[in-house]
Protein backbone atom coordinates (compact mmCIF):
# COMPACT_ATOMS: atom_id res chain seq x y z
CA UNK A 1 0.00 0.00 0.00
CA UNK A 2 1.39 3.91 -1.11
CA UNK A 3 2.65 6.26 1.80
CA UNK A 4 -0.25 8.85 0.61
CA UNK A 5 -2.98 5.90 0.83
CA UNK A 6 -2.28 4.65 4.03
CA UNK A 7 -2.08 8.70 5.38
CA UNK A 8 -5.43 8.93 3.97
CA UNK A 9 -6.63 5.60 5.29
CA UNK A 10 -5.35 6.75 9.09
CA UNK A 11 -7.04 10.22 8.43
CA UNK A 12 -10.18 8.38 7.33
CA UNK A 13 -10.26 6.11 10.77
CA UNK A 14 -9.27 8.73 13.12
CA UNK A 15 -12.25 10.45 11.17
CA UNK A 16 -14.97 7.52 11.90
CA UNK A 17 -13.17 6.98 15.25
CA UNK A 18 -13.95 10.81 16.22
CA UNK A 19 -17.49 10.08 14.66
CA UNK A 20 -17.96 6.88 17.44
CA UNK A 21 -16.54 9.18 19.75
CA UNK A 22 -19.66 11.94 19.30
CA UNK A 23 -22.37 9.34 18.98
CA UNK A 24 -21.68 7.99 22.34
CA UNK A 25 -21.29 11.54 23.57
CA UNK A 26 -25.09 12.28 22.08
CA UNK A 27 -26.64 8.87 23.51
CA UNK A 28 -25.28 9.75 27.05
CA UNK A 29 -26.43 12.92 26.81
CA UNK A 30 -29.98 11.70 26.10
CA UNK A 31 -29.99 9.25 29.13
CA UNK A 32 -28.80 11.53 31.40
CA UNK A 33 -31.36 14.09 30.18
CA UNK A 34 -34.11 11.35 30.27
CA UNK A 35 -32.84 10.38 34.09
CA UNK A 36 -32.99 14.16 34.78
CA UNK A 37 -29.30 14.30 35.86
CA UNK A 38 -28.98 17.25 33.97
CA UNK A 39 -31.11 20.17 32.81
CA UNK A 40 -30.82 20.02 28.88
CA UNK A 41 -33.99 18.32 27.31
CA UNK A 42 -31.77 17.49 23.91
CA UNK A 43 -34.84 15.40 22.82
CA UNK A 44 -35.82 18.58 21.79
CA UNK A 45 -33.34 20.43 20.48
CA UNK A 46 -33.65 21.38 16.67
CA UNK A 47 -32.34 19.46 14.26
CA UNK A 48 -29.83 22.34 12.71
CA UNK A 49 -28.61 23.21 16.42
CA UNK A 50 -28.06 18.76 16.49
CA UNK A 51 -26.16 18.85 13.38
CA UNK A 52 -24.17 22.02 14.28
CA UNK A 53 -22.99 20.76 17.60
CA UNK A 54 -22.30 17.44 15.76
CA UNK A 55 -19.81 18.76 13.34
CA UNK A 56 -18.32 21.40 15.68
CA UNK A 57 -17.52 18.16 18.23
CA UNK A 58 -15.84 15.52 15.72
CA UNK A 59 -13.94 18.42 14.31
CA UNK A 60 -12.67 18.87 17.99
CA UNK A 61 -12.06 15.24 18.98
CA UNK A 62 -10.54 14.68 15.56
CA UNK A 63 -7.86 17.65 16.41
CA UNK A 64 -7.32 16.03 19.55
CA UNK A 65 -7.00 12.49 18.40
CA UNK A 66 -4.97 13.52 14.77
CA UNK A 67 -1.45 14.76 16.80
CA UNK A 68 -1.17 10.98 19.00
CA UNK A 69 -2.01 8.85 16.21
CA UNK A 70 -1.79 9.90 12.21
CA UNK A 71 1.02 12.44 12.85
CA UNK A 72 3.24 10.84 15.44
CA UNK A 73 3.00 7.74 12.80
CA UNK A 74 4.57 10.31 10.52
CA UNK A 75 7.08 12.04 12.48
CA UNK A 76 8.44 8.95 13.49
CA UNK A 77 8.09 6.21 11.22
CA UNK A 78 9.86 3.20 11.05
CA UNK A 79 12.67 4.82 13.37
CA UNK A 80 13.54 2.89 17.13
CA UNK A 81 13.52 4.86 20.39
CA UNK A 82 17.36 4.84 19.99
CA UNK A 83 17.62 5.78 16.27
CA UNK A 84 15.60 9.16 17.48
CA UNK A 85 18.30 10.16 20.24
CA UNK A 86 21.30 9.16 18.62
CA UNK A 87 23.13 12.00 17.38
CA UNK A 88 23.77 12.55 13.99
CA UNK A 89 25.62 15.48 11.62
CA UNK A 90 24.38 18.41 11.98
CA UNK A 91 21.93 17.98 14.36
CA UNK A 92 23.59 21.07 16.60
CA UNK A 93 22.34 23.46 13.52
CA UNK A 94 19.13 24.64 14.80
CA UNK A 95 19.14 24.59 18.76
CA UNK A 96 15.62 24.76 19.14
CA UNK A 97 13.44 23.02 16.49
CA UNK A 98 9.67 23.56 15.97
CA UNK A 99 9.72 20.50 14.28
CA UNK A 100 11.67 16.80 14.31
CA UNK A 101 11.20 14.27 11.97
CA UNK A 102 12.54 10.94 11.87
CA UNK A 103 12.32 7.81 9.72
CA UNK A 104 14.00 4.96 8.95
CA UNK A 105 13.60 1.98 6.94
CA UNK A 106 16.08 -1.75 6.40
CA UNK A 107 17.99 -2.15 3.35
CA UNK A 108 18.55 -5.26 1.94
CA UNK A 109 21.83 -4.28 0.63
CA UNK A 110 25.31 -3.12 1.63
CA UNK A 111 25.60 0.63 1.98
CA UNK A 112 28.07 0.98 -1.04
CA UNK A 113 24.83 0.23 -2.99
CA UNK A 114 22.35 2.30 -0.80
CA UNK A 115 24.92 5.45 -1.90
CA UNK A 116 24.74 5.04 -5.50
CA UNK A 117 21.06 5.56 -5.42
CA UNK A 118 20.80 8.12 -2.65
CA UNK A 119 24.19 10.57 -3.80
CA UNK A 120 22.06 11.13 -7.24
CA UNK A 121 19.61 12.75 -5.35
CA UNK A 122 18.50 16.34 -7.11
CA UNK A 123 16.66 18.51 -9.84
CA UNK A 124 18.56 17.66 -13.63
CA UNK A 125 19.88 14.61 -11.50
CA UNK A 126 18.09 11.53 -10.56
CA UNK A 127 15.19 13.03 -8.46
CA UNK A 128 13.79 12.55 -5.11
CA UNK A 129 12.26 8.98 -5.70
CA UNK A 130 8.97 10.01 -4.12
CA UNK A 131 5.71 11.18 -5.31
CA UNK A 132 6.50 12.94 -8.43
CA UNK A 133 3.03 13.93 -8.84
CA UNK A 134 2.38 15.71 -5.43
CA UNK A 135 5.44 17.77 -6.46
CA UNK A 136 4.40 18.98 -9.58
CA UNK A 137 0.97 20.21 -8.41
CA UNK A 138 3.18 23.26 -7.31
CA UNK A 139 4.85 23.52 -10.81
CA UNK A 140 8.07 22.24 -9.38
CA UNK A 141 9.25 20.42 -12.45
CA UNK A 142 10.57 17.44 -10.74
CA UNK A 143 12.10 14.59 -13.06
CA UNK A 144 12.69 10.84 -11.19
CA UNK A 145 15.24 8.59 -13.38
CA UNK A 146 15.37 5.32 -12.02
CA UNK A 147 18.85 4.10 -12.95
CA UNK A 148 22.26 4.54 -12.14
CA UNK A 149 24.15 7.24 -13.83
CA UNK A 150 27.82 7.59 -13.76
CA UNK A 151 27.76 11.22 -14.06
CA UNK A 152 25.65 11.52 -10.92
CA UNK A 153 27.97 9.87 -8.60
CA UNK A 154 30.04 12.74 -7.47
CA UNK A 155 27.96 14.96 -5.03
CA UNK A 156 30.21 17.96 -3.88
CA UNK A 157 29.45 21.08 -1.54
CA UNK A 158 27.32 23.80 -2.65
CA UNK A 159 23.79 24.12 -4.30
CA UNK A 160 21.76 21.29 -5.13
CA UNK A 161 18.99 21.85 -7.26
CA UNK A 162 15.93 20.55 -5.52
CA UNK A 163 13.75 21.42 -8.70
CA UNK A 164 14.26 22.34 -12.02
CA UNK A 165 13.26 26.12 -11.37
CA UNK A 166 16.23 26.97 -9.44
CA UNK A 167 15.46 26.52 -5.90
CA UNK A 168 18.45 24.81 -4.19
CA UNK A 169 18.82 22.88 -0.79
CA UNK A 170 22.71 23.57 -0.26
CA UNK A 171 24.69 20.41 0.57
CA UNK A 172 26.67 21.61 3.22
CA UNK A 173 28.32 18.11 4.67
CA UNK A 174 28.95 15.00 2.84
CA UNK A 175 30.77 11.61 3.69
CA UNK A 176 30.39 9.65 0.54
CA UNK A 177 29.53 5.90 1.15
CA UNK A 178 27.89 7.45 4.44
CA UNK A 179 25.63 10.48 4.31
CA UNK A 180 24.86 13.83 3.79
CA UNK A 181 23.73 17.10 4.63
CA UNK A 182 21.45 19.18 3.30
CA UNK A 183 20.62 22.98 4.65
CA UNK A 184 17.77 25.59 4.20
CA UNK A 185 19.10 29.06 5.26
CA UNK A 186 17.47 32.31 4.03
CA UNK A 187 19.98 34.57 5.73
CA UNK A 188 22.49 33.01 2.92
CA UNK A 189 23.92 35.49 0.27
CA UNK A 190 23.11 33.35 -2.75
CA UNK A 191 24.23 36.06 -5.20
CA UNK A 192 27.04 35.00 -7.23
CA UNK A 193 25.27 31.15 -7.21
CA UNK A 194 25.40 29.64 -10.95
CA UNK A 195 22.60 29.80 -13.70
CA UNK A 196 20.66 26.70 -14.94
CA UNK A 197 19.28 25.82 -18.16
CA UNK A 198 15.43 25.13 -17.71
CA UNK A 199 14.96 22.78 -21.02
CA UNK A 200 11.22 22.42 -20.44
CA UNK A 201 10.95 27.08 -20.65
CA UNK A 202 13.92 27.07 -22.73
CA UNK A 203 14.95 29.55 -19.69
CA UNK A 204 17.85 30.33 -17.74
CA UNK A 205 17.05 30.53 -14.42
CA UNK A 206 19.48 31.78 -11.74
CA UNK A 207 20.03 29.31 -9.00
CA UNK A 208 19.07 30.71 -5.48
CA UNK A 209 18.12 29.56 -1.74
CA UNK A 210 14.96 27.56 -1.26
CA UNK A 211 12.03 30.61 -1.04
CA UNK A 212 8.86 29.06 0.93
CA UNK A 213 7.29 32.24 0.30
CA UNK A 214 8.26 35.67 -2.17
CA UNK A 215 8.67 38.20 0.03
CA UNK A 216 11.75 38.32 2.46
CA UNK A 217 10.07 38.99 5.94
CA UNK A 218 10.40 35.87 7.72
CA UNK A 219 13.24 33.58 9.18
CA UNK A 220 13.61 30.05 7.63
CA UNK A 221 16.04 27.23 8.83
CA UNK A 222 16.23 23.56 7.88
CA UNK A 223 18.67 21.07 8.18
CA UNK A 224 17.73 17.52 6.78
CA UNK A 225 20.13 14.86 7.02
CA UNK A 226 20.39 11.77 5.53
CA UNK A 227 22.30 8.95 6.85
CA UNK A 228 23.42 5.28 6.15
CA UNK A 229 24.33 2.70 8.97
CA UNK A 230 25.93 -0.57 8.13
CA UNK A 231 24.25 -3.57 9.58
CA UNK A 232 25.36 -7.44 9.65
CA UNK A 233 24.68 -10.00 7.21
CA UNK A 234 25.18 -7.41 4.30
CA UNK A 235 22.02 -4.95 4.98
CA UNK A 236 22.18 -1.20 5.64
CA UNK A 237 19.82 1.58 7.66
CA UNK A 238 18.53 4.46 6.04
CA UNK A 239 17.90 7.56 8.58
CA UNK A 240 16.32 10.22 7.51
CA UNK A 241 16.36 13.18 10.09
CA UNK A 242 15.19 16.97 9.70
CA UNK A 243 14.95 19.73 12.05
CA UNK A 244 13.32 22.35 11.02
CA UNK A 245 12.43 26.04 12.60
CA UNK A 246 11.27 29.64 11.27
CA UNK A 247 9.97 32.85 12.73
CA UNK A 248 7.10 34.98 10.66
CA UNK A 249 4.55 37.32 11.36
CA UNK A 250 1.47 35.89 9.25
CA UNK A 251 -0.44 33.48 10.51
CA UNK A 252 -0.91 32.10 6.81
CA UNK A 253 2.77 31.30 6.82
CA UNK A 254 3.06 30.27 9.93
CA UNK A 255 0.48 27.82 9.09
CA UNK A 256 2.26 26.81 5.72
CA UNK A 257 5.28 26.22 7.58
CA UNK A 258 4.30 23.57 10.06
CA UNK A 259 2.28 21.69 6.95
CA UNK A 260 5.31 21.82 4.99
CA UNK A 261 7.36 20.72 7.83
CA UNK A 262 5.47 17.64 8.94
CA UNK A 263 2.91 16.22 6.86
CA UNK A 264 4.23 17.20 3.58
CA UNK A 265 7.51 16.55 3.95
CA UNK A 266 6.67 13.26 5.72
CA UNK A 267 4.77 11.98 2.98
CA UNK A 268 7.80 12.88 0.51
CA UNK A 269 10.20 11.31 3.01
CA UNK A 270 8.94 8.48 3.63
CA UNK A 271 8.22 7.45 -0.05
CA UNK A 272 12.15 8.14 -0.91
CA UNK A 273 13.05 5.57 1.53
CA UNK A 274 10.45 3.19 -0.03
CA UNK A 275 11.91 3.29 -3.54
CA UNK A 276 15.81 4.41 -2.50
CA UNK A 277 15.13 0.16 -0.71
CA UNK A 278 13.68 -0.78 -3.49
CA UNK A 279 16.74 0.35 -5.81
CA UNK A 280 19.00 -0.38 -4.06
CA UNK A 281 17.54 -4.21 -3.46
CA UNK A 282 17.45 -4.53 -7.68
CA UNK A 283 13.73 -3.87 -7.78
CA UNK A 284 14.13 -0.44 -9.43
CA UNK A 285 11.88 -1.67 -12.77
CA UNK A 286 9.00 -1.40 -11.00
CA UNK A 287 9.04 2.00 -11.14
CA UNK A 288 8.45 4.50 -14.47
CA UNK A 289 11.66 7.00 -15.39
CA UNK A 290 9.77 10.40 -15.74
CA UNK A 291 10.67 13.17 -19.09
CA UNK A 292 14.25 14.67 -17.95
CA UNK A 293 14.65 17.65 -19.56
CA UNK A 294 18.09 18.23 -21.24
CA UNK A 295 20.46 20.88 -19.74
CA UNK A 296 22.44 21.29 -16.49
CA UNK A 297 24.57 24.26 -15.13
CA UNK A 298 25.97 27.07 -17.05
Amino acid sequence: MGTFTIYIFQIITVILGSGLLVYMLWRGLILLSSKGLIKMNVKNWSRKKKILLGLISLIAITLVLYPPTVRSWMEKWGTTEIERNMTLPDDDFISNPKVVTNHAITIDAPPTEVWKWLVQVGGYRAGWYSLTWAENLFGMGIYNKYEIRPEWQNLELGPLCFNQIGDCWPVVDIEPGKYLVLHIDNRVDDSDWDSIFYASTGETVKLRMWKSFPDDDYLDLTSWILYIEELPDGKSRLISRMHKTWETEKPIQNFMFKLSGEEMHCLMDIEMLKQIKDCAEGNASKYTNTPLPEGGIN
